[in-house]
């Protein structure tokens, strides 16, 4: 139970950490089926509050989520429900949250561009989400004749 008590943790958890303290299998099992009928277990539960702490809070993208319960051994169907409930449009609006949370937005802007779009990419974000975020927050790219927006072909701009 002091296992338990820190933090909420995945079936396969359990079963792991009692394997590493020497305990059967069968023994494993008969603990984890009984902390399921106590309610003490439940991946579903244990996905949704790590996704919603994950992308809300940490400002996480989906992705990462993924495979973070993928890695603590949650089913996929039970990520799938559990990331249902977020819609593209939050994804965008936790990556601009966790975007004016960065320091580092103020240089030319190419540099702060790449610092975002580098930022993002370590919280999981692809590059769909990070070129939106970029575009939000920063405006349309420079063409890079000096001039923002799309390139003119050397047509004046004006």
């Amino acid at each position: 139970m002091r296992y338990l008590a820190p933090c909420a943790r995945s079936c396969r958890e359990v079963r792991d950490h009692l394997a590493r303290k020497g305990f059967g299998a069968e023994v494993a099992a008969a603990a984890e089926a009984r902390l399921i009928e106590l309610g003490i277990l439940d991946d579903a539960e244990f996905a949704r509050n790590w996704a919603d702490r994950a992308v809300v809070g940490r400002h996480e993208a989906p992705a990462r989520v993924q495979e973070v319960l993928a890695g603590r051994g949650v089913a996929p169907d039970v990520i799938a429900a559990a990331l249902a409930d977020l819609s593209p449009a939050e994804d965008v609006e936790a990556a601009v949250a966790a975007a004016s949370r960065l320091r580092a937005l103020h240089g030319p802007e190419t540099a702060v561009r790449r610092r975002l779009g580098v930022f993002l990419a370590r919280r999981g974000y692809d590059m769909e989400v990070i070129e939106e975020v970029c575009a939000r927050l920063l405006g349309p790219p420079e063409s890079g004749d000096g001039h923002r927006g799309p390139a003119t072909g050397g047509a004046p701009v004006g």
